[in-house]
């Protein structure tokens, strides 16, 4: 009863500061009481205060609190805290590195090889028995696959919340013994908890680290490199260029907010969400699948460029396109032009320099069509543009192994024999 009551008090004082640290700090963010340039650091210390503030009224519940004020944070709508959260990573990266390691300086080699075959043997049941049987259970009922299941069964690493636990349970119940003046052997058996603890780390981590790539492309859970295209727009443009690309059996979706154009894109077969590219409901809801690369062509310059900017961080930034546009600066002599955009705040540009939305949409009206050859040594990409003229715009093109490549203005692509061409060709450049 009384160990219940302790619980509950833990709990208790744990919860009501976070929520009272983080409803606190989103009112200052709310009301613009602290300035941009400050948040990371504000954020830093009520997160500190929230800790101390709680350990200090119930020991160890400084835990707690904390969780708490991160789920405050973490669900709510008013206040944006992505760039809070970009920096919460960068810094759990190094402290957790810390800690690790401080930890880690506790144990010598030793205490580790002094588990024997036990420890061997209780890391194996943990990986083979244990965690399987855990995912079959928690999963009964669900709409998971088996593949599905099978990967969750094989993936549980444990890290720094077990090794911090341990640690700490270990010297508490170390400095208990000594008081009560326990047997020599249950002592023992006590100061085995931390090295148990980091042989079942380094062998999760290591055993799931080697594995668990190449079990999931075996499984077809994931995909080394996806080639497929998430479209910003479903214009006639791309809607040509994602027909092309899926033929090859290449995964697109395309994005837009004009019906008509995801009605169009629907009635070609393709796979389409009428919703913002850059709305929270396409990063969380749509399933990008085998999807490895965002194509930015709608109308808008602007919204290109934000769709680039969004998925750059999901894609990175060698994998986000746009049109280009005169409104981008593209050469070092105008960087200060007034009317452009900077080049780091866009992603990379599609085709060449000159194609621009406008650009493309005339030629589409005019009956350009997006052609596919296969190029041989008697055929080579010189005989193609020969063949249908310097109007030619290379799009993309599919290596001997099924990779695509995209033209960009900073890396123009060089088509070789065994490749096949994707290029924007006018209809009186066809006969």
């Amino acid at each position: 009863m009384r160990a219940t009551l302790d619980m509950a008090v833990f709990l208790g004082v744990g919860t009501i500061i976070g929520l009272a640290a983080g409803l606190l700090f989103l009112l200052l963010l709310r009301h613009y009481l602290i300035p941009d340039w400050l948040h990371n650091t504000a954020l830093l210390a009520g997160v500190v205060i929230a800790l101390v503030g709680a350990n200090y009224v119930r020991a160890e519940s400084g835990l707690v609190a904390v969780t708490v004020f991160g789920i405050v944070m973490a669900n709510q709508n008013r206040v944006e805290v992505k760039h809070m959260i970009e920096f919460k990573e960068n810094l759990r990266v190094l402290l957790i590195s810390c800690l690790f390691i401080v930890l880690a300086s506790r144990l010598r080699w030793d205490d580790i090889v002094s588990l024997g075959w036990g420890g061997v043997l209780f890391l194996v049941v943990l990986i083979a028995v244990i965690r399987p049987l855990a995912v079959a259970v928690s999963t009964l009922g669900s709409k998971l696959t088996w593949r599905e299941r099978v990967f969750l069964a094989w993936l549980h690493p444990r890290g720094i919340v077990a090794a911090a636990v341990s640690s700490i349970f270990a010297l508490e119940l170390a400095a208990h013994a000594q008081h009560a003046n326990l047997d020599p052997a249950m002592v023992a058996e006590i100061e085995r908890i931390v090295p148990v603890t980091f042989l079942v780390i380094c062998g999760t981590v290591a055993v799931y680290g080697l594995t668990a790539g190449p079990l999931a492309r075996w499984l077809r859970v994931a995909e080394a490199n996806p080639q497929g295209v998430l479209f910003a727009g479903a214009s006639k443009p791309a809607r040509e260029m994602a027909l092309a690309i899926r033929e090859e059996g290449i995964s697109v979706i395309m994005v837009d907010t004009n019906a008509n154009n995801i009605a169009a894109a629907r009635m070609n077969g393709l796979s389409t969400s009428l919703a913002n590219i850059s709305s929270q409901y396409v990063l969380e809801e749509l399933d990008f699948s085998g999807i490895g690369r965002l194509i930015a062509i709608t109308p808008n310059d602007e919204v290109n460029a934000l769709a680039a900017r969004e998925f750059a961080d999901f894609f990175g930034r060698a994998e986000t396109y746009q049109l280009p546009t005169h409104a981008i600066d593209t050469s070092r002599e105008q960087t200060g032009s007034p009317q452009r955009m900077s080049p780091h705040r866009t992603g990379r540009l599609l085709f060449h320099r000159d194609a621009s939305y406008q650009r493309l949409a005339e030629r589409f009206r005019a009956g350009a069509v997006v052609k596919k050859t296969h190029l041989t040594d008697e055929f080579t990409y010189a005989d193609f543009r020969k063949h249908y003229g310097e109007s030619t715009l290379l799009l993309f093109t599919l290596t001997e192994q099924g990779r695509l490549r995209i033209n960009t203005v900073s890396d123009p692509l060089s088509p070789q024999p065994g490749q096949t061409v994707l290029a924007l060709v006018d209809e009186r450049d066809e006969g």
